[in-house]
């Protein structure tokens, strides 16, 4: 593997060469009614086969108050969810809301259609019940609230959330004794008396884990401008890519394309060159049945990219 120092060498010399080559410029992206421009300071290069953009969610105003802990996911039949002040879920397109009855730290929609939610310390799901209907009674036009069911105690407060391809779930804590950020991955097993849900450590990282992303039998964690790589069997991490200059922020891993990227002022792909395709700042990737979803946290913007293949030709 290169040193860092030859990292920042070649990679501005792939960066072009992939261009020219295989990308292509767009300026607009469909939506619903026609094809809408991109907006100032966002840059979008696309694989000339197959990819193409459109955007999901393009408000004339903003619309989501609190951006300071804000998560952002994508369930199974591609709505965009966001958190809010850590007790509400907002699908703002189809103007859903999901109030909680307790404060949460993250939530996920994982590839089998589940919500889950961190609590504390505990991994959960939502429920409605007779007090809850009661509460969204007398509310009407407001939050339904629902009851957070605690499932699997986990290790640590306030974990972080990363969901993985169909029912895999990654998890990230951190060991105030040790000063680790600690990843686990959660697994349901199935046997002849049903199923045991279990929560096991993968690794240890000495920095903080900021994403990761994968299948269970592949995982890529993010820590500072760094990503590695865990194959299961093996009990070594392989380092697989060192960003020139901007810690990385969110992954999202497409098995038909590869590994894809975000940091504070771009989107890029790992496949067999690294390049950067997207210009935006602060974006958060979520991948949903091939799909690539972008939100663009400044303009609150949601993007979505389909024909993930084109990037692996």
């Amino acid at each position: 593997m290169a040193s860092p120092d030859k990292t920042r060498v070649l990679f501005p010399a792939l960066l072009l060469a992939f261009c020219v080559m295989a990308y292509c410029p767009a300026s607009t992206a469909q939506t619903e009614g026609g094809r809408r421009a991109l907006r100032e300071g966002v840059k979008l290069m696309l694989p000339v086969r197959h990819a193409r953009a459109e955007w999901v969610w393009a408000p004339e105003r903003t619309v989501l108050k609190d951006l300071k802990d804000l998560r952002f996911a994508v369930d199974g039949n591609g709505r965009s969810w966001f958190s809010q002040n850590k007790k509400s879920l907002l699908a703002p397109l189809q103007g859903l809301v999901l109030g909680v009855d307790a404060p949460f730290d993250d939530f996920a929609w994982l590839g089998n259609g589940e919500l889950v939610l961190c609590a504390r310390d505990s991994l959960g799901y939502l429920e409605r019940s007779e007090e809850s209907a009661a509460v969204e009674r007398k509310r009407s036009r407001l939050a339904p609230a629902l009851r957070f069911v605690p499932a699997v105690k986990l290790p640590y407060k306030g974990m972080r959330l990363f969901a993985g391809k169909n029912a895999t779930l990654y998890l990230v804590g951190h060991n105030a004794r040790t000063g680790n950020d600690e990843v686990y991955l959660y697994e349901v097993r199935r046997g002849g008396e049903g199923a045991e849900a279990r929560v096991g450590k993968l690794l240890a990282a000495p920095r903080r884990v900021s994403a990761v992303a994968g299948d269970a039998e592949t995982t890529f964690i993010a820590m500072d401008r760094l990503i590695v790589k865990l194959t299961k069997g093996k009990s070594e991490a392989e380092r697989v890519f060192l960003h020139p200059g901007e810690p990385v922020k969110s992954l999202a891993y497409a098995e038909n394309a590869g590994l894809f990227y975000a940091t504070a002022s771009a989107v890029g792909f790992l496949g067999r060159k690294p390049f950067e395709f997207l210009t935006a700042k602060k974006a958060q990737l979520s991948l949903r049945g091939g799909t690539l979803y972008i939100f663009l946290q400044e303009t609150q913007e949601v993007l979505k990219i389909e024909g993930l293949q084109g990037f692996a030709l």
